[in-house]
């Protein structure tokens, strides 16, 4: 058995199996480390007037070398995955996409962003192939990812904590001001002022998705680990990060973050081995959330994010109707979705060209401000049209079929496996539910961290599979 593990280190395009995969050296290990770090800790940098981000020369410094080195000895190796040609595809109608931005008549600064952030874009679904097809051992990448997740965040959280500590008047000391300027423009609403080591962009929308993504993963190895001490400690880090969470106040990471534990929980409880277990888990998760939001909406009615979180909860009027509150922005994005539908409609097969939305609304309505439709679904529709909404539901369909695949059987899998499985899980759950509120599908950052994710979770099934295929 140990024989055929190291045979799964490289699949050529015939589809054979080399033998000297785990002979290579151990390069990469920085690599994969690093886009981790770089992915909660930005490290951009301005210069006349473009901005460049080290993630981005990292990961197409990644892909670069994966291509070379696929192709030494003029054969190119891959390994053979579902997910291959849907992926590939979709990195191809990006292209497309913005091709039709050049073609329509926007702005310069408008195709200039087609431009950017589609090839970001392109490198984050491209670090799928990279992580995928890299030699290190399933085992190994998945626990490089946890560990270099909960040592990041470690950093973050304290980085968090002392501006907190700052804005409140608390510290005796002052911060250096690259932890407490702003960017211009940045939203500047009361709990945004927490971004960590975010630098680069303290906007906190992708910083609090990243935030979520670490509490998500602390609570995996919290709640997976049979060592009493292990769990409480991790289940306590796990509320402090939570309550930084709660503190920037962004309703999509928290409710995403809430979505992808309980419905972690729910899968976990049905796939017990105890029946009592899959009567009662259920209804005590379910009481849970009720009663944290109970406890919200009691405890701290003046804290910005219950605020913004009762004003989207419809309440009975006096005539006996349901009205939702007129301070919620609900309904700016219901006219961003209709702005978004239109678009379609007037550009149907092809669209209106990558980050072309913005124009269109301005068109439609006056206003510069809007740059995405709050809703990834209908910005799919608006800007790639038929095309690109067949072939991201051609990508959704794969990837949620590959995680029913794999985890039919999951808890008769090693505990590494179920790991990397639940955090893939929960990352497309977040992304999956915040996408009808936000636009986290045109987010490179938040793309990276789910293509590595499944990247890894994906080799350690197909590593198993083809072991048992060539007993």
């Amino acid at each position: 058995m140990s024989h055929q593990l190291n045979a799964l280190s490289s699949t050529t395009l015939d589809g054979s199996i080399s033998q000297n995969a785990t002979t290579r050296p151990r390069h990469g290990w920085w690599s994969l480390r690093l886009i981790l770090v770089l992915l909660f800790v930005q490290a951009w940098r301005d210069i006349g007037g473009f901005t460049f981000r080290l993630e981005d020369l990292l990961t197409l410094s990644m892909v670069g070398w994966w291509v070379l080195t696929s192709f030494k000895g003029g054969v190119f190796r891959y390994r053979r995955s579902g997910l291959n040609l849907p992926l590939t595809i979709w990195i191809g109608v990006i292209v497309m996409a913005v091709g039709v931005s050049f073609m329509r008549p926007h702005a310069s600064d408008v195709k200039q962003d087609a431009l950017v952030n589609g090839i970001r874009l392109m490198l984050a679904l491209s670090l799928f192939f990279v992580v995928n097809n890299h030699p290190l051992a399933a085992k190994r990448k998945g626990k490089i990812v946890f560990d270099t997740i909960v040592l990041t965040s470690l950093l973050t959280s304290a980085v968090a904590l002392l501006q907190i500590a700052h804005w409140a008047g608390w510290l005796p000391f002052s911060l250096p001001s690259v932890l407490t300027t702003f960017r211009e423009g940045v939203d500047m609403e009361r709990g945004r002022e927490i971004f960590a080591l975010f630098v680069g962009n303290n906007g906190a929308h992708t910083w609090s998705a990243m935030l979520a993504f670490q509490a998500l993963t602390v609570w995996i190895l919290a709640t997976t680990t049979r060592v009493t001490k292990w769990r409480l400690a991790g289940l306590s880090y796990f509320l402090l990060l939570s309550t930084i969470l709660i503190r920037i106040s962004v309703r999509n990471s928290i409710l995403g973050l809430l979505v992808a534990i309980v419905l972690l929980s729910l899968l976990r409880a049905k796939k017990s081995r105890y029946r009592l277990n899959r009567l009662i888990m259920p209804l005590l998760i379910l009481s849970g959330v009720a009663g944290l939001i109970g406890l919200l909406l009691f405890a701290g009615p003046e804290q910005y994010f219950v605020q913004r979180l009762v004003q989207t909860i419809p309440q009975v009027s006096e005539g006996g109707g349901l009205v939702i509150d007129s301070r919620s922005n609900i309904f700016g994005r219901l006219d961003y979705i209709v702005a978004a539908l239109k678009t379609f409609t007037r550009f149907p097969v092809f669209g209106g060209g990558f980050y072309g939305f913005r124009t269109y609304y301005f068109e439609m309505t006056g206003d510069p401000t809007i740059i995405h439709a709050h809703n990834s679904y209908v910005q799919i529709l608006a800007e790639l049209g038929l095309i690109g909404a067949i072939a991201f539901i051609w990508v959704a369909w794969r990837i949620f079929s590959v995680l029913v695949t794999t985890g039919r059987n999951i808890g008769q899998q090693s505990l590494w496996e179920q790991r990397a499985w639940y955090l893939t899980f929960g990352v497309f759950a977040f992304i999956a539910f915040t996408a009808f509120f936000a636009n986290p599908l045109w987010d490179p950052t938040l793309v990276s961290f789910s293509m590595i994710s499944l990247a890894v979770m994906n080799r350690y099934f197909w590593q198993r599979d083809t072991l048992q295929r060539t007993a």
